[in-house]
């Protein structure tokens, strides 16, 4: 966790640090890749509880949206469709870079996808790799968003807005 600037791990979650700030919860992870022009803004599956649920609580998930699973150090990780209405695809992360990728999960499906030593694992739309061409290997950087940044973002667009039709 020390190589990754943005995102620092606790037991109970994660929180975005900044100098001289306090940690804020994390609500939203941003996952850009770095060799390609793709980002997803994640959901953030931070306790075992949301871990549990996954995105079986999600009717349908938005294009370039996804739902973060953060593992601090390495675990070894499994996951399975349980009642997901739609496939998914499945990213498992280790030092920000995909290290295994399953595809197009089968709606339904009794199947349990595993992968040793993951650090976090990113779930998104099935076919979304195919459609961005994701590979293993690729590297990416997560970017952490907390409530206020969210409140800060909405006010300084505000503010602009109304800058714009003085003008």
């Amino acid at each position: 966790t020390e190589d990754c600037p943005y995102i620092h791990f606790f037991d109970h979650g994660i929180v975005k640090l900044a100098k001289s700030m306090k940690p804020a919860p994390v609500i939203r992870v941003n996952a850009v890749w770095m060799e390609r022009d793709v980002k997803v803004s994640c959901d953030v599956a931070d306790t075992e509880e949301k871990k549990r649920a996954g995105l079986q609580s999600y009717p349908i998930l938005a294009k370039e949206r996804g739902l973060y699973f953060p593992y601090p150090g390495y675990h070894d990780v499994s996951f399975h469709q349980g009642s997901v209405s739609y496939p998914l695809d499945i990213l498992f992360l280790r030092d920000n870079s995909i290290s295994k990728i399953e595809r197009n999960t089968k709606v339904g499906s009794k199947d349990v996808w595993n992968c040793k030593n993951c650090d976090g694992v990113i779930e998104v739309n099935g076919g979304f790799c195919d459609e961005n061409e994701i590979e293993t290997g690729d590297r990416i950087i997560l970017f952490a968003f907390s409530r206020k940044d969210e409140e800060d973002f909405k006010y300084e667009r505000a503010s602009l807005n109304l800058v714009r039709e003085i003008l």
